[in-house]
């Protein structure tokens, strides 16, 4: 084993190794290490002593004689600890820890030995001065130990609770305070050091420097050597030096083009500032696992903490589906000999990233570890805000630079502290935070591994995080056992709970000619459609589809022939889809609005034998082929067949064309037996029957017409047949659906109704009982107006496509709230599967591409194999086959999915990924904006912006409306994620399928955002900010981070700004008011508070005035 191999196998178990007077001396948790590890060190004693001794000399830190007060600069860890204090709205980084004492605890002499431990570490009576940077060692004097008697428990918990919170003064108090309390039968001793004057290494030192004080009046067992201002200075001259700047490049390198935030799930929206609430939980690995770990770890020779960085790095990219993550472990950052006895926040952060292909598996992963460490080892000492500067990521306002995320190993020093003559107990006594979003510290119990998640509780609840670190061991055994497979492909949920059916028990299928025609038998005298003042019963509705069936027929076609229907909806638009199927044809809807172009693309695809129109009028050119066209009046003059073809579930029913990615319209052929789950599966949930009334609204080529006319005729129901002219027109809308009691619309179409129906007042829709709402997202907002309107009325959210026969999933929102676009729970007999892109299918909370299985699949797509192949698959370990929607989705803990927007809709500008439907949910929230949308735009041929493009609803102002956006998006998205571009438009760009053409969107003209300073106060800003981004003109209302500023260098400006203005800005104002006309604002306020007091105080002083006047 190499030397430095061995030294990682000591960092990973906690130990430190020092060399004093030629002997090796072994520090923290020494029972970690095998006998056969101490006999080789003990077999390579010298080779550790000879290198100890050839250390080059920028390792050497110089001690240099101090008096007992003195002032040295500030390390850049104190830098960045003091920032971050002063920052947070409370202290979140304290150190507390305490012990429940039983026996004689002399007091007196734990006052003396606290007081020791202040002489001799420095850092211990340090206060800070945030204008130049400095520390300042404090004068000796007694250590103060306060001293409470308790009467109770319940008081003792909230006196623990309130010392672990306790907040510094950092300018003007010693970081340590200690506690005793004192009940009937033992005594509590609180402990609370700041982060800023120790770390975890650092408290075995307090606390064993407190128990040989306490015991013998001395310190003998830790020598201390160095202060730790003489590492402070020591840090500034490395950075100087040759191994400095190695470090600050190999940082560089390693870190160049990493993603400055990690993509693991989250389970809740992460706020729009920086939080830090958090909570713990702990996980215990079984013995056979924690064995397993450490056998692996020998076998591919490297240390437990290295196999398990690497296994976490693994877990990283398959839960977050990204190739390149970054997590960051903490080091001791102790290798300079005469620093390993003293007290001092010396732990650094260090970032290791990872990057992968789809094939790696657990032993690529740990090739790659094993150069990291090697590499982080050397290059420890660069402080870690010198290595985010050196990753060049973007700051943002809520979340950490660069590392969100943490792998720490630790020991169990803190339970092995000792009082002679007493028992001494350790009591947990943490603060709730989570300084990161989610940290998993990694320690020993017996013979087994322990996990400590601690999480971010404003991301995740605990229950997650429970499931979390199920995952996180399931992933593990799969990985030590097959080291080799690639970790993209493995799959989280075991085989017997692969399905999640929702499988229920329906009738055998018939073909949905057959179950009209015994409606028509059981229902005659009812009325089936009805159009304007025109209404047809079951018995004629019958009666009809068998004559026009049986003309069909006697024309000759082949079975399964592709029959078109060129017609406005109406009755006979409805008789020829049922005449088609009857006939054992396959129908083709087609609407005679679209484009000719787009029609005549259709008709060549679908090699249409005949299209019905209402005339017999088709004007259509079509070049390669040339289909009968037949007036719907010639089919119904014919006679009843005396055979009908038996229809089996894979004939083809219908072909309905769905937009292609190439402009293309591709037609998806869906068998009877899938429409007849499907409409089967809608009728048991949607609860229809004989009674039920549905309008048929949507334009008869897309496939909700079928879910509108299909499900009443089958349920026995009437279709109210609504024309194009009438869904334009709102007001009509309303009247022809009056008397329904099933309404469906999409929700651009449903807002307007809703705001309709409630200016006519409460009379409308007596009969209503169910409303259906689906095929984009559906704002929150309506929701609730629909709520409020009639509590009564069922509200189904529905989602679904064509290759699934419609619709395949809802949910009652009623019930289900605020949960973004929720598209519900499968209906009966459709299975959902969220899977990666390798087919592994994703944990509860990940998400991934939707797929869909079960009955009611289409067949696939009409002369275009090249996408039914990559679409609908056969999938091996589901054994069955699987729709791919293309639509991103996750199902959450509670059973219900959640729509995330298309795959292809997410991009990542300046290493942040986006989803753009995340933004465009947040303007909708926005009541003026009627519709929007987000795209990017390539500006001036270089740089990449996102744009806004929104459109009004009627009488909005638009300076009004978007200033409501701006505001709307600063309280919920990040920086990175708002537009920088807005555009107005009357309406957004469509494509023939409805939806949004974004390659037709407007590229917005570019207007100067140069805005001039109006005060004085602007203007002495202005100068400042100039002198430190080094540009010539900053607009006032400028971002200071957009322009590349960050917290250090906000830091800088505060005080600036503070010592020309003679005020007290703090760094937490500051950033809620990020451009110069915001911070001149808060400047001026405080220079108005400063007249005032000054007046105030002119007025007392006038104490031989009786009488003020104002």
């Amino acid at each position: 084993m190499r030397l430095a191999e061995l030294f990682d196998l000591l960092a990973s178990k906690g130990v430190v190794l020092s060399c004093q007077n030629g002997q090796l001396l072994l520090e923290g948790n020494v029972s970690e290490l095998s006998e056969s590890e101490i006999a080789l060190l003990r077999e390579r004693k010298q080779e550790i002593i000879a290198l100890s001794g050839a250390k080059n000399s920028v390792f050497d830190i110089n001690t240099i004689a101090r008096g007992e007060t003195y002032t040295a600069s500030m390390s850049s860890h104190q830098k960045s600890m003091y920032l971050l204090e002063s920052l947070a709205q409370q202290s979140y980084y304290n150190l507390p820890v305490a012990y429940k004492i039983v026996g004689k605890l002399n007091v007196h002499q734990l006052q003396h030995a606290f007081s020791t431990l202040v002489e001799q570490h420095h850092v211990l009576r340090t206060v800070y001065v945030e204008a130049n940077n400095t520390q300042q060692v404090q004068p000796m004097s007694d250590f103060v130990l306060s001293h409470t008697k308790l009467d109770c428990e319940s008081e003792l918990q909230h006196a623990l609770q309130v010392e672990a919170n306790y907040r510094f003064d950092l300018t003007a108090e010693w970081p340590i305070r200690a506690h005793v309390f004192e009940l009937s039968d033992y005594s509590v001793l609180s402990i609370n050091v700041h982060h800023i004057a120790a770390d975890g290494f650092s408290a075995k030192i307090i606390l064993q420097t407190l128990s040989d004080a306490y015991a013998k009046g001395d310190v003998q067992h830790y020598p201390v050597q160095a202060q730790y201002a003489d590492f402070s200075e020591w840090q500034q001259q490395y950075l100087n030096s040759e191994a400095g700047k190695e470090g600050v490049a190999y940082w560089r390198t390693l870190l160049q083009g990493a993603p400055s935030c990690h993509n693991f799930p989250l389970q809740k929206q992460r706020p729009a500032g920086m939080t830090v609430k958090g909570k713990r939980t702990e996980q215990l690995l079984s013995p056979e696992l924690s064995s397993a770990i450490k056998v692996a770890a020998k076998q591919h020779g490297v240390s437990r903490f290295s196999m398990l960085q690497s296994l976490f790095a693994c877990f990283l990219s398959r839960m977050s589906d990204s190739q390149d993550v970054v997590f960051g472990s903490v080091y001791a950052n102790r290798g300079c000999d005469n620093v390993g006895h003293t007290v001092g926040m010396f732990a650094n952060t260090l970032p290791f990233r990872f990057q992968f292909s789809a094939e790696d598996g657990l032993a690529d992963a740990l090739q790659q570890c094993k150069g990291l460490v090697q590499q982080a080892k050397q290059h420890q000492y660069i402080p870690f805000d010198e290595i985010v500067k050196c990753a060049e990521v973007e700051y943002q306002s809520n979340h950490l630079p660069l590392v969100q995320i943490m792998l720490v190993a630790q020991d169990n020093a803190l339970e092995q502290f000792e009082l002679e003559d007493c028992q001494v107990e350790f009591i947990k006594n943490e603060q709730e935070v989570s300084k990161f979003d989610f940290s998993i510290h990694v320690f020993t119990k017996g013979k087994q591994l322990a996990f400590v998640w601690e999480y971010n509780t404003e991301l995740f609840s605990q229950k997650w995080i429970v499931q979390l670190g199920k995952y996180f061991e399931q992933f593990i055994a799969t990985l030590i056992s097959a080291p080799e497979r690639a970790f993209a492909k493995v799959d989280f949920v075991a085989t017997d709970d692969m399905t999640l059916a929702t499988v229920q028990d329906f009738p055998c299928f018939k073909s949905l000619p057959e179950l009209i025609a015994e409606q028509a038998q059981t229902s005659r005298e009812c009325i089936a459609v009805r159009h304007h003042d025109d209404v047809l019963t079951y018995e004629s509705l019958e009666d009809c589809v068998s004559r026009s069936a049986g003309a069909l027929l006697q024309r000759g076609y082949a079975p399964g022939c592709r029959v078109g229907v060129c017609m406005d909806k109406s009755i006979e638009m409805v008789i020829s889809m049922l005449a088609i199927m009857r006939a054992g044809l396959t129908y083709v809807p087609i609407d005679p609005s679209y484009p000719q172009a787009r029609i005549a693309q259709i008709c060549s695809n679908a090699e249409l034998s005949c299209i019905v129109t209402a005339h017999g009028e088709f004007d259509v050119v079509l070049e390669d082929w040339q289909p009968e066209i037949v007036a719907i009046s010639q089919l119904l003059q014919g006679s009843k067949p005396t055979r009908l073809p038996v229809l089996a579930a894979d004939d083809i029913a219908y072909v309905l064309y769905t937009s292609g990615s190439t402009g293309v319209p591709k037609g998806v052929a869906v068998p009877h037996g899938s429409i007849f789950y499907s409409i089967e599966a809608n009728r048991n949930v949607f609860g229809f029957s004989a009674s039920d009334s549905m309008p048929t609204i949507g334009s008869q080529a897309f496939g909700v017409s079928l879910l509108e006319i299909l499900v009443p005729l089958l349920s026995g129901g009437g279709v109210e047949i609504v024309s194009r002219e009438d869904v334009s027109l709102i007001p009509n809308l309303v009247e022809r659906t009056q008397n329904v009691s099933v309404l469906h619309a999409v929700p651009s179409l449903m807002s307007p109704w809703i705001d309709e129906v409630l200016h006519r007042g409460d009379s409308c829709y007596p009969a209503l009982r169910l409303l259906l709402v689906g095929g984009e997202p559906v704002p929150e907002a309506l929701l609730k107006k629909l709520r409020d309107w009639r509590p009564d009325v069922e509200i189904r959210v529905l989602y679904g496509m064509t290759e699934s026969s419609v619709v395949s999933s809802s949910y009652d929102a009623r019930r289900v709230e605020s949960l973004g676009y929720c598209i519900g729970q499968p209906h009966p007999n459709v299975n959902y599967y969220v899977m990666n892109p390798y087919g592994a299918r994703q944990p509860d909370g990940v998400s991934g591409e939707l797929c869909v299985a079960g009955l009611s699949l289409a067949a696939g797509y009409v002369n275009n194999v090249e996408q039914s192949n990559k679409h609908f698959v056969f999938e091996q370990k589901l054994a069955q086959r699987i729709y791919k929607t293309g639509d991103r989705a996750k199902r959450n803990s509670d059973g219900y999915y959640e729509f995330y927007g298309r795959l292809d809709n997410q991009i990542s500008l300046r290493g942040v990924r986006i989803e753009l439907g995340d933004i465009e949910s947040c303007v909708n929230l926005v009541h003026a904006v009627k519709s929007c949308v987000v795209h990017p735009q390539t500006i001036n041929d270089t740089e990449t912006v996102l744009v806004l493009y929104f459109c009004l609803r009627d009488e909005a102002d638009e300076k009004q409306v978007l200033a409501q956006i701006k505001a709307q998006m600063d309280e919920q998205l990040p920086a990175s994620m708002r537009p920088t571009l807005f555009s107005c438009l009357d309406a957004l760009p469509l494509n023939a399928n409805g939806k949004v053409d974004r390659k037709s969107l407007p590229i917005p003209q570019l207007q100067s955002d140069y805005v001039e300073p109006e005060t004085a106060t602007e203007v002495a800003l202005q100068g400042l900010w100039s002198e430190l981004f080094e540009m010539p003109e900053i607009s006032v209302e400028g971002n200071f981070f957009e322009l590349g500023g960050h917290s250090l260098l906000a830091s800088k400006l505060v005080a600036k700004s503070n010592a020309l203005f003679s005020i007290d800005l703090s760094i937490a104002s500051f950033m809620t008011s990020p451009t110069i006309r915001l911070c001149a604002k808060q400047i001026d306020l405080e220079l108005d508070k400063q007249k005032m007091q000054q007046l105030s105080a002119a007025v007392v002083d006038q104490t031989n005035n009786e009488e003020l006047v104002f």
